[in-house]
């Protein structure tokens, strides 16, 4: 929105009374005029592109003293709202990635626990939107969405795995013989239900809009990531930590988890 209309303000009077249908671009008092764009691709990331170059011009070659310009339209105003949308929902995911963690340790009654339960998560999707960084993807709305989602699901493997880690271990006599157990029963309903939940996701990426089928790729990736980083890399530093080290036994209820005997 102009602040200042150029002179000759006659031939401005002459193209009003005319037929070029100019007549909504220009206030009654010839303070403000309205610069309309057409764009070809009328998506947020090309009217990005128009803000950006616009501002970096603006920025070389200064208006006038006492003209300005605003932004404004329908188009401009979505990319606003996803702006505000992106913000709110990242803003919003690491409060709930805050209050997931601390909900893990009154469930676990132990910090060390709740970090390697996050840890699964944590690990698949820093994974995830790094890749996309590189494949040059910006983090838009369904991939805002899709983080959120992902926080409730692939935090399910890690908690199953350590629950059912500290129930055997409390029975068991020696640490090598929980985690032959685990990769039974619980080593099969954790891959069972990634192994779903992946396949669930695939459909979508028949999709014919590109965003649902970068949401079922990635929330696929996702699951896959947990349920690999569930099943091998947990294992891994948890007999890591509990080796004959006192000071680095994790505890499977108030008291230590029992030495292993041979």
């Amino acid at each position: 929105m102009w602040e200042a209309v150029w002179r000759p303000r006659g031939a401005v009077e002459a193209a009003l009374t005319s037929q070029t249908g100019i007549g909504s671009l220009i206030t009654d008092d010839f303070t403000k005029a309205n610069l309309q764009l057409l764009l070809k691709n009328g998506d947020n990331q090309a009217m990005q592109s128009v803000v950006d170059r616009t501002e970096a011009f603006l920025e070389a070659e200064p208006l006038p003293d006492g003209v300005t310009a605003e932004w404004g339209g329908e188009t401009y105003l979505n990319l606003v709202w996803q702006d505000k949308m992106v913000t709110g929902i990242f803003k919003a995911f690491m409060t709930t990635f805050a209050v997931v963690f601390v909900l893990l340790i009154v469930l676990f009654r132990s910090v060390r626990w709740a970090v390697l339960a996050m840890l699964p998560l944590s690990i698949s999707i820093v994974l995830v939107y790094r890749v996309m960084g590189f494949a040059d993807r910006d983090y838009d709305m369904p991939l805002a969405v899709l983080s959120t989602l992902a926080l409730g699901i692939a935090i399910d493997f890690a908690i199953h795995f350590i629950q059912r880690y500290r129930e055997i271990a409390k029975e068991a006599t020696q640490d090598t013989s929980v985690m032959v157990q685990m990769f039974e029963e619980p080593g099969r309903a954790i891959t069972r239900n990634a192994l779903i939940v992946a396949l669930g996701f695939l459909p979508i990426m028949f999709a014919s809009l590109l965003p649902y089928v970068v949401v079922a790729i990635l929330m696929a990736s996702i699951m896959t990531l947990s349920w690999l980083v569930s099943l091998l890399l947990l294992p891994a530093i948890i007999s890591l930590l509990n080796k004959d080290d006192k000071t680095t036994r994790l505890s499977v209820d108030d008291g230590s988890l029992p030495k292993a005997t041979s």
